[in-house]
């Protein structure tokens, strides 16, 4: 060591080491020339030189790169152990030999450089679990989910007290921040009890505290039983502010304990408890903006050329589309439909932030609804999606809140800051909700609006005003009122929804429980295979495209969509399905780095359909149509070409995104007789209509004292009611509803009149 580094050394010492004293034979002068030999090296230097070290600050360092270097060049071969279990002596030792350096390259500043290191990137991140006693005063690894983040305040780490006798000054630091005054003055000959805080001469720093919860399997049964673990993060200095609630983050740094509040009662008298708890001072935050996997069980990042060249052979394969459904929860026998419209909701539009030249950004996420009958899968589906979604959030709408789909604002214990906590649509931004359940949902439909279209949360509470993002796609079932859809009502009816909600889902699809022996005889075929032939395993068996046959995949081949996605999907052996991770690492791969374009063939295409459901709708037609179904359309298209990884969008994909839509509004329009009524608008069903005409017919019989009414009088009830039917098929039905007696040719009583 030189004689000018031993000075330097013992000048800073007191910042790296203030409880311990320098001696010449302490061990960790060896370690500090060491790293110091190493920084200064060709090899050490690389992974400094982004830094001027012209002033007091920190400097991050790979720890992976950072082992392999230190083992290579100066021999330490047990250097990732020491940092593990002795993380202050050796962030210490580092940070020392890098104020070194920096005294090295600015000899002649005045000004005394103090340099820190922040490890990130250590091997492995810790379980949750496994964070126990054993592991305080240990540098670990976490990676969770930002669920709550507090205020920032002012830390004290060190102040100055003033004797009231001698007026002697002294200086007290406060380890982990709790504050600890003297209780006696330090002067020999004074040893007055009474010292007095100068705020003047304190030293504080920023200080914020956040939640981290880990980020679950929900697969497994273990998750199922209990609460998502949490762990106390504590950042200080350059870290605050540098994550928002819903951000997946990984954060190393120090275990440590705080002693709690608990208090416990012997013989009447109020002990202390002695329990601590256990939380984590950061030395290193990084958020994952690129990683967006919130199952535990793999990896959704692309990072290998294996994995590329499937992806690949998945995308120009001539039976691309009909590969993904069939591989789409293969344990739900049919329902072809059904899952093209989740496929389009997890791969979603291109987003308008691609293209500079919008300055609005138009909401790319795709939403969908599966209304139908129960026992018809609509919960496993949304589980599959919850699988195969690169970050998804999957919630039941009877157990959910307003406050824990959005936000929740609470205050700090000790304190009147308020803090932010995250909920479900916060957590899934940038992936994908699944809302099982949503018919009952105890809070109000309102939350979702906002979040749905606008893709921001909003909140103005106890003096905060600001918002969150929510860019999610929601993929939502419901059951009708009642067990069962009825035909007779409308969609809003057998919902009990209003229908702005409605109206921001880009496709919805009603599943009505019909027998038919020949499709029961299919379904039951396969659910006892599903059981019975326990070796085949849809979930790992790995896929062997080069074996599937090619079908007809020709743009004019007859029969409508489902009828053509149905005899592709058959003809696809299950042996040849897509694994779970192989169709995440697809998707993933789509929505990274696909943004199909919008040709002008295909936009004349869906400006032809538009105008076309335009002028049914003045017509009185079909269900009010707005711009934002062209928007639908325009986005169902994008994603239609991103299903196979094509940059522009054809005519033939706005074909069949329409053919998708007005087979999915089919059982929208048809009634009880399975009869398509294109005139069933979404405010009056044919029940409405019923109770409606009875009313009008109630008060103009109390009017003229007669309960008597023929023909012509209906009608032209009917007329100023504006019911779009036939006055014939109305009467009818008021007969068979017992509401109308037939007494004579054209003539009719009303039986439910109070004047008979």
């Amino acid at each position: 060591m030189s004689l000018a580094n031993k000075d330097l050394i013992i000048s800073l010492w007191a910042k790296y080491f203030p409880k311990e004293m320098w001696q010449l034979n302490n061990q960790k002068n060896q370690v500090i020339n060491s790293f110091y030999l190493f920084f200064t090296s060709s090899s050490g230097e690389s992974l400094i030189t982004d830094y001027s070290m012209d002033r007091s600050g920190y400097i991050s360092l790979d720890c992976v790169k950072l082992d392999k270097l230190v083992v290579q060049s100066i021999g330490f071969n047990d250097f990732y152990e020491t940092v593990i279990n002795k993380p202050m002596e050796m962030l210490g030792c580092l940070g020392l030999s890098l104020s070194l350096v920096a005294a090295r390259r600015h000899q002649y500043s005045e000004k005394q450089i103090i340099v820190n290191a922040r490890l990130f990137n250590l091997f492995d991140n810790q379980l949750f679990s496994c964070i126990k006693s054993d592991k305080v005063g240990q540098l670990i690894s976490l990676e969770g989910f930002i669920v709550k983040v507090s205020s920032i305040k002012p830390l004290v780490i060190r102040a100055a007290f003033q004797c009231s006798k001698c007026l002697s000054m002294q200086w007290v630091d406060f380890e982990d921040g709790v504050f600890s005054p003297p209780d006696i003055c330090s002067t020999a000959k004074c040893r007055n009890k009474y010292l007095e805080l100068q705020r003047s001469q304190v030293i504080t720093v920023s200080y914020q505290r956040l939640k981290l919860q880990e980020i679950t399997d929900s697969e497994t049964d273990e998750v199922s039983a209990r609460l998502p673990r949490t762990f106390e993060i504590e950042v200080q200095d350059d870290l605050v502010n540098c994550c928002r609630v819903g951000d997946i983050v990984t954060v190393v740094g120090i275990v440590k304990t705080i002693k709690t509040d608990v208090t416990r009662v012997s013989r009447g008298i109020v002990k202390d408890a002695g329990l601590h708890q256990l939380f984590v001072v950061a030395h290193s935050l990084t958020t994952n903006k690129k990683r967006a996997r919130s199952n535990s069980n793999s990896e959704s990042t692309v990072n290998s050329l294996e994995q590329l060249q499937m992806i690949r052979t998945i995308a120009i394969h001539p039976m691309c589309l009909s590969v993904l459904i069939a591989s789409f929860c293969p344990s739900i026998y049919g329902h072809e439909l059904v899952k093209l419209g989740l496929l389009l909701g997890l791969f979603g539009g291109s987003d308008s932030n691609q293209d500079r030249s919008f300055t609005v950004r138009l909401r790319s996420d795709i939403h969908v609804l599966i209304v139908g009958d129960p026992g018809l899968g609509k919960s496993q589906l949304l589980r599959f999606c919850h699988s195969v979604s690169s970050r998804s959030i999957l919630v039941c709408g009877n157990t959910s809140t307003t406050a824990g789909l959005t936000v929740t604002l609470s205050k700090e214990t000790g304190s009147n800051s308020t803090s932010v906590e995250a909920g479900a649509l916060v957590l899934a931004d940038k992936g994908s909700c699944c809302l099982d359940e949503l018919d009952k949902m105890t809070s109000d439909f309102s939350a979702l609006l906002e979040a749905m279209e606008q893709q921001t949360i909003s909140i103005a509470k106890s003096g905060v005003v600001t918002s969150f993002h929510s860019r999610t796609t929601v993929l939502a079932a419901a059951n009708p009122t009642g067990g069962h859809y009825n035909r007779r009502k409308t969609i809003n009816e057998n919902l009990k929804m209003p229908n702005s909600l409605l109206s921001r889902f880009d496709v919805i699809f009603i599943l009505v429980d019909k027998p038919d022996e020949s499709h029961d005889r299919r379904l039951s075929e396969h659910i006892l295979l599903t059981h019975v032939n326990k070796t085949v395993d849809f979930i790992n068996k790995p896929s062997n495209l080069s074996k599937v046959g090619v079908y007809n995949n020709d743009e004019n081949s007859a029969g409508t969509l489902n009828q053509r996605l149905i005899h592709q999907c058959m003809s696809i052996d299950r042996n040849n399905y897509l694994s779970v991770e192989l169709m995440r690492n697809y998707i993933e791969y789509a929505r990274k780095y696909v943004y199909p374009r919008m040709t002008k063939s295909a936009a004349k295409v869906l400006q032809k359909f538009f105008l076309t459901m335009r002028s049914q709708d003045m017509l009185g037609r079909n269900l009010p149509v707005t711009t934002r179904h062209l928007e639908s359309l325009i986005r169902l298209s994008q994603a239609r070409a991103k299903l196979e990884l094509r940059e522009e969008v054809t005519d033939r994909d706005a074909e069949e995104v329409i053919e998708l839509l007005q087979e999915s509004l089919i059982d929208a329009f048809t009634n009880d007789v399975g009869e398509i009524e294109l005139g069933r608008r979404g405010g009056m069903s044919l029940s409405k209509q019923v109770k409606a005409l009875v009313k009008t017919m109630q008060r103009e019989s109390e009017i003229k004292g007669s309960s008597l009414f023929s023909k012509d009088d209906i009608t032209s009830h009917i007329k100023r009611l504006k019911i779009d039917r036939d006055a014939d098929s109305l009467i009818e039905v008021l007969r068979t509803e017992c509401y109308l007696l037939k007494k004579g040719p054209k003539n009719y009583q009303l039986q439910s009149s109070s004047i008979l």
